[in-house]
C-alpha cells in the first residue's frame, strides 16, 4: 500500500468532473423538463425545480462516482454521508444558480438557455467543494492515507 500525498486526491478530480458532467447533463435536462411541466417561471418555482432535479442527480451521482471514480461498493452508510455533502452542495448550487440567473442576468445573456446555463454554472462552481468533501468524508481518500496503487491513477508515469 502506498501513501497518498496531499495533492494526489486531486488527480481524481478530472474523472470526478467527467462523471459529474454526464450526470449534470441528465440533471439539467431533468430541471428543464420540470420547468416545462410546472409552467411557472419565477425565482420560487425555478428554485423548486433546481431542488427536485438536484435530488435526482444526487442519487445518480453517488452511484456512478462510487463505481467509477472512487471504486467503492454502494452502502447506505456512504449514501447517507454523500447525501449530507449533497445537501450542502444543493444549497450552494441553488444560491449560485439564482445569483447567476437573476444577479448576473443570465436570461439576457443566454436567452432561453439562461436557466440551464445558470444551473450548470452554479453546479460547476460548487463542484470543487463537493469533490473535496466527498473524497474525504464519503469515500475516504485522505492525505497520507494508505491506499492501493490502482486507486489513484498516476498521471506522470512517462516522465
Amino acid at each position: 500500500m502506498a501513501t497518498v500525498p496531499s495533492r494526489a486526491r486531486w488527480r481524481l478530480y478530472p474523472l470526478y468532473l467527467g462523471v459529474a458532467a454526464f450526470v449534470g447533463v441528465l440533471t439539467i435536462a431533468a430541471r428543464e423538463a420540470l420547468g416545462w411541466l410546472f409552467g411557472l417561471d419565477n425565482p420560487g418555482s425555478y428554485s423548486f425545480t433546481v431542488v427536485l432535479a438536484y435530488l435526482f442527480g444526487t442519487v445518480l451521482n453517488y452511484t456512478l462516482q462510487g463505481m467509477i471514480t472512487f471504486r467503492q461498493p454502494a452502502s447506505m452508510r456512504l449514501l447517507a454521508r454523500f447525501a449530507v455533502v449533497s445537501v450542502i452542495g444543493l444549497f450552494l448550487t441553488t444560491a449560485l444558480a439564482v445569483a447567476l440567473r437573476y444577479g448576473l442576468a443570465f436570461d439576457m445573456l443566454f436567452g432561453r438557455f439562461g436557466p440551464a446555463a445558470a444551473f450548470a454554472g452554479g453546479s460547476l462552481l460548487a463542484s470543487a467543494i463537493t469533490f473535496s468533501a466527498n473524497a474525504r468524508l464519503v469515500f475516504g481518500v485522505k492525505a497520507g492515507a494508505a491506499i492501493s496503487p490502482g486507486e489513484v491513477r498516476d498521471t506522470q508515469k512517462f516522465t
